[in-house]
């Protein structure tokens, strides 16, 4: 069996910080809101980037929550499309987590 590397047990890190975060800032269904099927079902964690190109703060807050559906459907779309959307997402939320990376 292969264990874990260090991009792995980073991440695994974060969703442990993000999760309760996002919870209390009331985060709790898709943000990204652009496939037909879009549902708060099957939730996951979608990133301004592909997350081997992210940084270790961008990892936290390039961040926001979206269903499979939407989530698939944004992965197509050029790496600096991706980015902007999730930016937006994130300056438009009407709260933000509050993550503290210290």
């Amino acid at each position: 069996m292969i264990k874990p590397g260090k991009k792995t047990k980073e991440w695994n890190k974060a969703k442990r910080i993000l999760k309760p975060a996002f919870e209390k800032a009331g985060i709790t269904s898709c943000e990204l809101l652009v496939s037909p099927n879009c549902t708060d079902f099957a939730l996951s964690w979608a990133h301004g980037d592909k997350r081997a190109n992210l940084t270790y703060e961008e990892l936290y807050k390039l961040v926001a929550v979206g269903c499979v559906a939407c989530h698939g459907f944004i992965e197509k779309w050029p790496r600096l499309k991706m980015r902007a959307f999730i930016k937006r997402v994130i300056k438009n939320r009407p709260i933000q987590p509050e993550i503290n990376l210290k």
